[in-house]
């Protein structure tokens, strides 16, 4: 039994810690519709512009420490959710009208 407990508790811990990255995010969800996705080329990162989230000068959210993973799945996901009119859904950090992504997903 004291197992058991042992691994819920470890479990538990695990899940609080791997949330601490968006604990203390803004986070925003729509539909991209009139969106603009801009790559810029020299510093491999992407701003996207018109969001409407909130505390963002003029929406932009800016992705600059996105691999090139993460890039090539955030614009695939943004191009498959105005295709399918689906909500795209981001976390992300906002100070002085700056905002950075945490995280994004995609409305099912």
């Amino acid at each position: 039994m004291k197992a058991r407990t042992a691994v819920k508790m470890v479990a538990t811990a695990a899940a609080l810690w791997a949330s601490i990255g968006t604990a203390f995010s803004e986070q925003y969800e729509a539909v991209p519709t009139n969106w603009r996705v801009e790559n810029y080329v020299s510093s491999h990162s992407v701003k996207l512009w018109f969001t409407g989230a909130p505390g963002c000068n003029n929406g932009a959210i800016e992705g600059a420490s996105l691999s090139q993973d993460d890039f090539g799945r955030l614009w695939s996901l943004i191009l498959s959710a105005k295709a399918m009119n689906k909500k795209v859904g981001l976390f992300y950090n906002a100070s002085g009208g700056v905002c950075t992504i945490n995280s994004f997903y995609i409305d099912q």
